[in-house]
């Protein structure tokens, strides 16, 4: 049988009209709406009968059409009712909202996760290539950046085709809301040579209260590191001439430091930069002088510039392309093809930077050997290493 009105619905539920119409918006009443100028309704008796026996809220028995529900069944039900309620809401503050966890990249997207995976939000951009974050390059970060118990997120927006305009660095909070963005690069000049933005950050990594932040410009080789407070504001920045792709951090005489790798254009050569976020500051040094017009002599912990081997005599230079640093000693893994068979040396540091020992990977050897049955090398492969050991330009230290 249907009731054919919220007046007959609410009698025959023994609620008033608004409670019925209350239910049917949070607690899904089965009612259903007619089309027509005029609002009607329709519900039926045994789907109403369903709907009280599978709903948690304690429902009175249904009274006849003709019976009114009693003020003291009323106050009965909204005490149940308020009962309900509030305990619900304390249940709700007491487990706290999901919180954030993680993010990923979803098509154009950043995507706030919890714990378990579910969405919690998505901050839209214009474009976003997904595969420059599948390296384990530092380019997302989820964390508590300031201190106040809430998580951050520190993000680089890598867009699809060309650069057009520079890359930043972004952060955003627990919401997914944007808090400030920092817009890396400046005009920078070497003689006759101009070097105008746009940049694109590479990475960033956060000692302290600082992040540090690596960038360079997007076609020739001028790189900067910049120093960040948490409110994104730049403190200080340093500029070398070759991308420093390359970014971790180590602990060099008892302090955390910024360990940078990858070449040095003018020198032509790998180079590990060692740079402290508290002093860092001016233009790394070449033919001594700073590398470009108008910017003092940088500030370093220490710069060593890698030699090439003999297998690299027809690139242009060498590359740092990876960092491993603890306590007792840093590693650097220095390419000497750009191309081909990504030949390696490893360059040993003690605690201080100074070259312990000198090793060649597999490839390298393999390469060597094949060079020398071409005739195209006359020497051992150890040769080598003892040859780079005694190249390798020794840690440069300006106070």
């Amino acid at each position: 049988m249907e009731l054919c009105s919220w007046k007959e619905i609410a009698a025959y539920l023994g609620v008033s009209v608004k409670t019925a119409q209350v239910w049917e918006a949070t607690r899904g009443l089965p009612v259903r709406r007619l089309p027509g100028p005029r609002v009607q309704v329709r519900a039926n008796r045994a789907e109403l009968d369903s709907w009280k026996t599978a709903t948690p809220v304690p429902l009175p028995a249904a009274p006849s059409a003709e019976k009114q529900m009693s003020h003291t069944t009323w106050w009965l039900l909204f005490g149940s009712l308020a009962a309900v309620l509030v305990g619900a809401a304390g249940f709700a503050v007491g487990m706290g909202a999901p919180a954030l966890a993680s993010a990923k990249i979803v098509d154009d997207a950043l995507v706030g996760l919890d714990r378990e995976g579910m969405q919690l939000w998505r901050h839209a951009f214009a474009s976003l290539d997904a595969v420059p974050y599948k390296d384990g390059d530092r380019r997302l970060w989820v964390g508590n950046l300031d201190g106040d118990g809430q998580p951050d997120v520190l993000f680089v927006p890598i867009p699809h085709g060309f650069i057009r305009e520079s890359v930043p660095l972004v952060r955003l909070d627990a919401q997914g809301h944007e808090i400030w963005r920092f817009t890396p690069g400046r005009s920078l000049r070497r003689g006759t040579q101009e070097f105008s933005p746009p940049y694109v950050v590479r990475q960033f990594a956060i000692i302290g209260d600082k992040v540090i932040v690596t960038s360079h410009h997007h076609l020739y080789y001028p790189s900067e590191v910049a120093v960040l407070d948490v409110r994104g504001r730049m403190v200080r920045s340093y500029y070398h001439p070759g991308h420093l792709n390359v970014l971790t951090t180590g602990t060099v005489q008892g302090n955390t430091v910024a360990l940078l790798g990858g070449v040095n254009n003018l020198a032509h050569a790998a180079t590990l930069v060692a740079l402290d976020p508290a002093r860092l500051d001016g233009a790394a040094i070449i033919d001594d002088r700073p590398s470009f017009d108008g910017l003092a002599a940088g500030l370093e912990i220490a710069r060593i510039l890698f030699p090439r081997s003999c297998i690299s005599r027809h690139d242009p230079y060498n590359v740092v392309i990876n960092i491993l640093a603890n306590p007792k000693e840093v590693i650097v893994h220095v390419q000497e093809e750009l191309s081909g068979t990504h030949a390696s040396v490893q360059y040993h540091l003690g605690p201080t930077l100074e070259l312990a020992s000198v090793s060649l990977s597999d490839i390298f050897r393999s390469k060597h050997q094949q060079l020398r049955a071409d005739r195209i090398l006359d020497h051992d492969a150890d040769k080598d290493v003892l040859r780079l050991a005694a190249l390798t330009r020794p840690a440069r230290r300006r106070k």
